[in-house]
């Protein structure tokens, strides 16, 4: 199956994450709003020793058999609970372009930060509200064009939700160029210092300690 570049690259940045504070060792992953689970698959291909599930809410767009076919699959709209998830299960939740969809971000961010593990990591992708491509494509930019987006973010606004909703630790940049492939990277990172990438990435950290 052929994944999309913006996957890879985000399953680059959570690889840095995994180095970074759970280095060795095998982790579970939850992909958020998994869709048709290319990005479990994404995950599972190219970081050892992970695990990745999907849960995702009864929903039109979700491809739940081929989803199925790459991992566990769990049906539950995190703003009602987490329902069949299993609780602090997760090192690591991802939820790619899926905040600016939610009515109720709170509830749902609640419900995310029960399925982590103590310690857990969040990290999410949004639509940036001050990204130049915003100025650029007006009325064509993607946070105004899909017309079921509930809110639109930018790094401070999404930081503030997350300290709000109980995470801490919480850092947030954007990116410009996470098409482009591997070989990019370098010159994202220098980047990210500037507002005005039209990705927002987002890290947060589940309040509670790390248990031994």
């Amino acid at each position: 199956m052929s994944i999309d570049p913006r996957l890879l690259f985000l399953a680059r940045r959570t690889n840095e994450v995994r180095d970074r504070l759970f280095p060795g060792r095998g982790i579970r992953i939850a992909d958020i709003g998994c869709a048709d689970g290319a990005f479990m698959e994404a995950v599972s291909s190219s970081i050892a020793g992970v695990e990745a599930d999907g849960i995702d809410a009864p929903t039109p767009w979700l491809l739940r058999e081929p989803a199925e076919r790459r991992g566990r699959l769990f049906i539950q709209d995190l703003q009602l609970g987490t329902g069949v998830v299993p609780e602090g299960s997760y090192h690591i939740a991802t939820m790619w372009e899926v905040i600016e969809h939610i009515e109720n971000a709170y509830g749902f961010l609640g419900s995310v930060k029960k399925i982590l593990a103590p310690g857990g990591i969040l990290l999410l992708s949004t639509p940036n509200l001050t990204g130049l491509s915003r100025f650029v494509k007006g009325g064509r930019w993607v946070g105004v064009a899909e017309k079921d987006h509930r809110h639109l973010f930018d790094a401070l606004s999404i930081s503030m939700l997350l300290e709000k909703a109980g995470f801490s630790e919480v850092r947030a940049r954007s990116y410009f160029f996470p098409s482009l492939g591997k070989r990019m990277d370098r010159m994202n990172r220098i980047a990210s210092a500037l507002p005005f990438g039209g990705m927002v990435f987002a890290e947060a950290r589940k309040s509670e300690a790390v248990s031994a």
